[in-house]
């Protein structure tokens, strides 16, 4: 975590790091002589990749809760809409008869 922080850091970046952070900063990442512990930069790697998609899986959830509130109304809307031109429109057959 502390590579994490520094890597932060370095990119003046007070947001958490996202997967398209890492992307860009791959090469901090690789195997090189100034950085020979590859294990621990994958284990920093794998726990921010896993907590990016922690977030995006709630992010999903909740955008799929907006839709179906935002359908939900819409049905609400047509549906009553859909009544009020039964109403009128049996209103104007009475009115033909």
């Amino acid at each position: 975590m502390r590579q994490l922080e520094h890597l932060k850091r370095e990119i003046k970046q007070k947001e958490p790091i996202k997967i398209s952070d890492l992307a860009y900063f791959s090469s901090y990442f690789l195997d090189n002589p100034e950085n020979d512990n590859l294990d621990k930069q994958f284990s920093v790697v794998k726990k921010v990749l896993n907590n990016a998609l922690r977030n995006l899986d709630q992010m999903r959830k909740k955008e799929g809760q907006t839709l179906l509130k935002d359908i939900n109304l819409r049905i609400k809307y047509i549906s009553e809409t859909l009544d009020k031109i039964e109403e009128i429109s049996s209103i104007i057959r009475k009115r033909r008869i």
